[in-house]
């Protein structure tokens, strides 16, 4: 990987994560922490937070939905932009 596509990777991961950031409810924004950037065990999100582990699967996945979503929205909005370049 050259350095130039690190900085694109990079860049395009902020712009991901920035999104979902301004769109997440102060909850979401916690588990999406806990769940995708840690990694966490269901179990320990559960007991951290109070919730059940069949909530914590539910918003595990609705929240790799949505990030998939972003993701491919930040790529082709950046990859239209830089056709137009």
């Amino acid at each position: 990987e050259t350095l130039e596509s690190a900085t694109i990777s990079r860049d395009l991961i902020r712009q991901v994560f920035h999104r979902m950031d301004e769109q997440l409810s102060p909850l979401g924004r916690q588990l999406f922490n806990m769940v995708i950037i840690q990694e966490l065990d269901v179990s320990d999100v559960a007991t951290q937070t109070g919730m059940s582990d069949s909530a914590i699967y539910a918003w595990r996945s609705r929240l790799a939905k949505h990030l998939k979503r972003e993701y491919q929205s930040v790529l082709s909005e950046t990859s239209s932009s830089e056709q137009r370049s």
